[in-house]
């Protein structure tokens, strides 16, 4: 089921800057596509106080990982929103109604109870959903106090956020997507990714790795195009985090 209010054809870019020139390596071609517009906020709903929603159809999207439910208002409005899992078509579902509190339902974090799985989340109370969007994830709320709430992230991060943050009470669907298989290289170059060469295949012009009679292993550490190390370094930082109001 398609409305054309909902789709927008996407310029790729496809790792090059107004330029043209190549400023993100292995990215390029892909299959054509087009953007759905998800209603992360769901602030028409909160904005006319609908307590409940039909869900329509159950469909893909090529742009994200999840998968995205078309719902009907009871005044016939449609929207997107990101499908939470084991919801079906014709389920209906709770938004802003603290009497109904079940999978699916948008609600501030000062109604949620403790231990929940969430997704969804709120940086900045009334803005956008920004944590926990991806396929399979989700979110806990670890404690509450009459201000503030504290989640904690898959990554293991924790964030203290103010109570009146809308967060959607699950987790998001298609949660198997990382265990599928591709079964040709075509099946990335219809996402945009194009072939990775190893350093030691290429010439010694080409990459620090590169040359030599027959194979090596480049006889020093292994190292990037531009020779900063590749391995034994921590990538990513965790930082507990507590968003100023």
């Amino acid at each position: 089921m398609f409305f054309s209010k909902f789709l927008k054809n996407i310029k790729k870019k496809n790792g090059l800057n107004h330029k043209g020139q190549i400023i993100i390596r292995r990215r390029g071609g892909g299959h054509k596509r087009l953007l759905r517009f998800v209603d992360f906020s769901r602030n028409y709903l909160k904005i006319k106080n609908f307590s409940c929603y039909k869900i329509l159809n159950i469909e893909y999207d090529p742009i994200r990982s999840s998968n995205i439910s078309l719902i009907c208002t009871n005044t016939n409005n449609l929207f997107y929103i990101i499908t939470p899992e084991n919801h079906k078509i014709n389920q209906i579902v709770y938004s802003n109604d603290p009497k109904n509190i079940s999978i699916g339902s948008d609600i501030q974090l000062k109604y949620i109870p403790i231990g929940s799985q969430i997704y969804n989340i709120e940086l900045l109370p009334n803005t956008i959903g920004k944590l926990s969007r991806s396929a399979g994830a989700f979110s806990i709320l670890l404690k509450k106090n009459t201000n503030f709430s504290l989640i904690k992230l898959n990554s293991g991060q924790h964030y203290i956020l103010s109570n009146n943050c809308w967060a959607t009470i699950g987790q998001v669907s298609n949660m198997n997507k990382r265990f599928i298989k591709k079964f040709k290289a075509g099946q990335n170059r219809w996402l945009g990714k194009r072939p990775s060469v190893r350093g030691v295949a290429m010439n010694p012009i080409d990459h620090p790795h590169g040359g030599g009679e027959g194979k090596t292993s480049g006889g020093r550490p292994s190292v990037s195009l531009w020779g900063k190390l590749t391995k034994g370094k921590k990538t990513v930082k965790k930082k507990n985090k507590f968003i100023k109001l």
